[in-house]
């Protein structure tokens, strides 16, 4: 198609010119122009495969913020570090590089709620040890609260509320 070959290319007057120096220096004589030749050819071929590629891929990978993309002017200031031009004055920082900082937070394990009836630790329930203290409950407490649900029962006329005045009196027992 378009492609062409490195030899039929027209040699620019760059390259020429640093022919021409090549000659008068003639301590290194015929490395460096070895060396130079490589040099072109390799930017002959590079040349070649930048052209195939597309015009789509090429804004995509600046988009990315590639190294390539960006040059050597980001490079040059990562190195750049900040001084004092004298102790008593403050340090220059840039505004758009935010300082780092210290902080560092330490996560507090969360504390495990455990029920004490349900841990095997604490061992087997005493029924009769928990009816003995308890035993006020059971005598006074739970037969009056019983009568009281049973006579709002008679008094209730909402289904759903006798329903439930039910279920309590079952845990009652």
């Amino acid at each position: 198609s378009s492609k062409r070959d490195p030899e039929d290319e027209p040699v620019s007057d760059s390259e020429e010119s640093g022919d021409e120096e090549q000659d008068v220096s003639s301590s290194s004589g015929s490395e460096s122009e070895s060396e130079n030749d490589q040099l072109a050819e390799r930017e002959r071929k590079l040349e070649r495969v930048l052209a195939d590629v597309p015009f789509g891929e090429l804004q995509r990978a600046r988009a990315d913020g590639s190294l390539a993309a960006r040059g050597v002017s980001a490079a040059a200031a990562a190195q750049k570090k900040a001084r004092r031009e004298s102790r008593k004055r403050p340090m220059e920082i840039s505004t758009n590089v935010r300082p780092p900082r210290l902080r560092e937070v330490i996560q507090v394990p969360k504390k495990v709620v455990r029920d004490p009836r349900f841990e095997p630790v604490y061992g087997t329930v005493d029924k009769e040890g928990f009816r003995k203290r308890y035993n006020f409950l059971f005598d006074h407490d739970l037969p009056a609260e019983k009568e009281k649900l049973q006579k709002s029962i008679k008094k209730l006329k909402d289904p759903n509320a006798i329903e439930e005045a039910k279920n309590q009196i079952t845990w009652i027992v």
